[in-house]
């Protein structure tokens, strides 16, 4: 029977999923990391963020647009990667009783 709670949940796991077989699908092309982005460390609950040692400033996420190509390793790495969260999404669609959720093995490259 559907829980109709897990909805939301559910489509957010499969928009994630559609993404991360869109990158994919993007190097397995020919496609390149052109540019990532890195996060601010967790602020314990209830407390304002603190800015690192000497900076001044509060830390939050940065994007870095790259100005060479990335190595093959890391390239080779960041496949490896989404191709296992994609099925660690697909396994988290299963476990909501997604029908029929698309799997890194049924996925068209």
């Amino acid at each position: 029977m559907t829980n109709y709670a897990d909805v939301p949940q559910a489509h957010l796991l499969y928009s994630e999923l559609e993404r991360t077989q869109m990158a994919v699908s993007n190097l397995d092309g020919g496609g390149t990391l052109i540019s990532f982005s890195v996060g601010a460390p967790p602020t314990p609950m209830g407390l304002q963020p603190i800015p690192p040692t000497g900076t001044g400033t509060v830390a939050q996420q940065v994007m870095i647009t790259l100005d060479t190509p990335p190595s093959d390793q890391l390239m080779t790495d960041l496949r490896a990667w989404l191709v296992q969260r994609q099925t660690d999404l697909s396994n988290q669609l299963a476990n909501l009783g997604v029908p029929d959720a698309p799997s890194s093995s049924t996925r068209k490259v």
